[in-house]
This record gives C-alpha cells, sequence and structure tokens, in this order.
C-alpha cells in the first residue's frame, strides 16, 4: 500500500479525549494514510494502555513516538515531521472529532487548488456548530458535503486540524522552536507558507470538531503563555494588534482597489466588516475575516453610520473606500 498522507497527531495524556480521537479517525480514513501519534511523555495509565494496544485498519497503520519529555508543541510536531515520507502531511491535535469524508475532502480542494498552501476543515473554530438541540456532528458533516470542492481563503490555519503537501513543507521547514511551549506556532507557520506565495484556506466541504482548550485548560501559565507567544509573533512579523475595521463600499467604480485592499487587510488578521450597495458585492474577497453587510443603494452612508455607530462592539477604524 502507498501511503498517501502522514497524520502527526501530538497528544499527552487525556485518555478521555485521545481514544475516541484516534478511534475516530480510524473508522473514517479512507485514504491510505500512517498515523504518527507522538506521544509528549504521557503518564496516565488508561493513556499508556491505549498506546500500547491501538492498531490500525487496512488503510491506516499507526505508529507510536514517545518521547522523554513534554516540552510543547513545536518540537512535539517537530518529531513527528521528520519521521514523514508522504506526499501530503495532516497535524491533528488529540482533542479532535473527525467525520466521515474528513480526509478526501481536503485532499480534493487542495490537489484542485495549488496556490492553497495550507489548509484547515471547517469546524466549530470557524463559528460552524452543530445547530441546537439535538444536530450532532455527524449529520452536520452531513449537510455541510453539498460545499464539495469550496474553500475559503484566511489570513492563517489553525493547528488543531492542518494539511499542506511535502512540496510546502520542504520549502517552510520545520516549526519554530523558539516559542514557549504552545500557542502562536500555527500561525507563524501559516505566515511562512504565505511568504512563498501559497493561500492559507478552509475546505467548506469537510468537518472536523475541536474541543478548543481542552488539553491547555488546566495549564497554569495557560495565558502568560498565549500572551508572551503573541507578542513574539507581532514582533517577528511586524503585525499590528488585530482590529475591528468597518469599511464603506458605496460605489463600484474602484471595485478592483478595494477588493485588494480588503483583502490585504484580511490577512493582516484583521476583521473587516464590509457595508455596501447592492452592485458592490463583487469587490468583496470571499475571506473568513470579511463579513458582508448589505445595504440598498438610497440613504446609503446614514444607513451605513448607523449600523456603524449603534454596534455593540465598537470598531477600531473606519474606511470609506
Amino acid at each position: 500500500m502507498s501511503i498517501l498522507c502522514d497524520l502527526v497527531l501530538q497528544t499527552w495524556n487525556r485518555p478521555d479525549l485521545l481514544i475516541p480521537c484516534v478511534e475516530r479517525i480510524l473508522q473514517h480514513t479512507t485514504i491510505p494514510s500512517r498515523l504518527l501519534i507522538v506521544d509528549n511523555a504521557s503518564t496516565d495509565p488508561e493513556a499508556l494502555a491505549f498506546l500500547e494496544r491501538v492498531q490500525g485498519t487496512s488503510l491506516v497503520t499507526v505508529e507510536v513516538v514517545r518521547r522523554a519529555a513534554n516540552d510543547g508543541f513545536g518540537k512535539g510536531m517537530n518529531d513527528g515531521l521528520r519521521r514523514t515520507t508522504a506526499p501530503w502531511i495532516c497535524l491533528l491535535n488529540n482533542d479532535i472529532v473527525v467525520t466521515v469524508g474528513w480526509l478526501e475532502e481536503l485532499l480534493a480542494v487542495a490537489q484542485a487548488n495549488p496556490a492553497i498552501g495550507a489548509l484547515n476543515p471547517m469546524s466549530n473554530e470557524f463559528n460552524i456548530e452543530p445547530a441546537a438541540p439535538r444536530e450532532t456532528v455527524d449529520e452536520l458533516a452531513g449537510r455541510l458535503q453539498s460545499h464539495h470542492g469550496q474553500w475559503l481563503e484566511n489570513w492563517a490555519c489553525v493547528g488543531f486540524c492542518f494539511l499542506f503537501s511535502r512540496e510546502v513543507f520542504q520549502q517552510v521547514g520545520y516549526f519554530d522552536e523558539g516559542f514557549e511551549f504552545m500557542y502562536a506556532e500555527d500561525k507563524d507557520y501559516s505566515l511562512r507558507i504565505r511568504q512563498f506565495g501559497r493561500l492559507c484556506a478552509i475546505a467548506e466541504g469537510a468537518y472536523v470538531y475541536h474541543h478548543v482548550g481542552s488539553t491547555a485548560r488546566n495549564h497554569p501559565k495557560r495565558w502568560d503563555l498565549f500572551a508572551r507567544n503573541e507578542e513574539r509573533l507581532h514582533r517577528k512579523w511586524n503585525l499590528t494588534p488585530s482590529q475591528r475595521i468597518a469599511y464603506l463600499l458605496a460605489s463600484r467604480a474602484a471595485k478592483d482597489t478595494a477588493r485588494e485592499r480588503i483583502r490585504q487587510l484580511a490577512n493582516q488578521g484583521h476583521r473587516v466588516w464590509v457595508f455596501y450597495a447592492p452592485d458592490g458585492h463583487d469587490a468583496i474577497p470571499r475571506h473568513f475575516q470579511v463579513v458582508p453587510q448589505r445595504l440598498g443603494r438610497f440613504g446609503f452612508w446614514p444607513r451605513a453610520m448607523g449600523r456603524i455607530l449603534f454596534k455593540k462592539k465598537k470598531f477600531h477604524q473606519v474606511i470609506r473606500g
């Protein structure tokens, strides 16, 4: 069997998350793959027993990599990356729930769009959650299959489930181990990918649920680490803090200029609300950080200013396109 994708899953203890995560990966992965479980020196007996007995399937082989220390996301992922050989690589957290067709759709979108350098599945990470009160993750994933082949640009990929090609890996290299323990490494890697002219994107027809923050919730220095690593990321890339921006697009006359300017703002990590007249929709890029706000042609300016002034969360700046 020729392996098409190496799945690098980093874990530490938490058998309540790890076991169902791996079981779902083995159940719902139908692409020839190798699952590299990188264990950051777990001590939990149930987790260790599972890692001893876990076996692959006819399509997914399993290899457990036991590390001597729990010394952070970047170092753990780099250990896994050194063992990869497949044409495609997908980095995974141990607190995800994959669904039917997850990897097939990610690969289909990536292979059909060479401009994409890194790809996330759609997820609750991007505010798409099962409908209350009874929809299951699998039912939601079934609904999203109608978006087969569709994708949405984003300024950076999130490390919970992160696909890229071996070609991209050979260009970009390993994770920057200068970040402390966890946080911001995935953003940094995404920005390095974008340096080579590739896009970061979300595959809208694949769905993976993420128990956000579950593995780090009890870390005593969680928020200190987050703040320091975000500060290091901003220094390294000369980024300004993320802002809420209102962009007023009353005329389509400069739509090409507006589209590129909006995209630039979004790719700096800003959230951009674009207030536009009915004929201005084609000037708005499809981007996760962009929020279209359609207004009527008549009374555009007072309506736009009313929306802006009465938003509960205020905008940091207003731009007239």
